[in-house]
């Protein structure tokens, strides 16, 4: 004859009470044996998840996409495209007889600059055009100031400077404005408006 298995500790107290259900003691410890058992392998299988994607995009790095080109110390580094800068100013106040400066300090990639301002009257008064940036900056300023003379009322003055890449006669550059004033958006050229205020 077979013996019955023998009730462990935990179970002798709740057979002698009459009770046929798991103590709350009992559930944790049956939980934690079910745990121990399934963890390791839940484990595995997060790793295994995180771990297959990752390889397979160090190997497409790695094998398929094309490799950039080598790089020494003397390549340029950051973007390419052109930077434009200008800002009219006069040292101090500008009034009649006083001179405008042009500042072009941080323009980068443009060879020649332009300017001219509209009047509060609507006018168009012509400061320069044509002047090649390789040779006519001095500390990122125009060499040239301009002597604001009798034609310059007091008021406010829209000041545009026009920076390109090729030297631009003065009927392209009435070409890049539309009806309304605005400048077209053009390859090669940057146009900047600034206000500058005559006392």
């Amino acid at each position: 004859m077979r013996r019955a298995a023998m009730a462990n500790r935990s179970q002798l107290p709740r057979l002698l009470a009459g009770k046929n259900r798991l103590g709350r003691l009992e559930k944790e410890a049956v939980l934690d044996e079910v745990l121990a058992k399934v963890t390791p392998r839940r484990a595995a299988r997060r790793w295994l998840m995180i771990a297959v994607p990752a390889l397979a995009v160090a190997v497409l790095v790695l094998f398929v996409l094309p490799r950039d080109r080598k790089h020494d110390d003397f390549t340029a580094r950051g973007g390419s495209s052109h930077i434009a800068s200008f800002t009219p100013t006069c040292n101090g106040e500008c009034t009649r007889d006083s001179k405008l400066l042009f500042d072009l300090q941080g323009t980068t990639g443009y060879r020649y600059f332009a300017a001219f301002a509209k009047t509060p009257a609507g006018d168009v008064i012509w400061y320069t055009s044509g002047r090649d940036l390789s040779r006519e900056l001095d500390h990122g300023v125009l060499v040239d100031a301009i002597v604001l003379g009798a034609d310059h009322v007091p008021g406010r003055y829209r000041v545009f400077g026009v920076l390109s890449d090729r030297d631009l006669s003065r009927d392209e550059i009435k070409q890049l404005f539309d009806d309304a004033g605005q400048p077209r958006l053009t390859p090669g050229v940057s146009v900047i408006e600034r206000e500058v205020v005559i006392r």
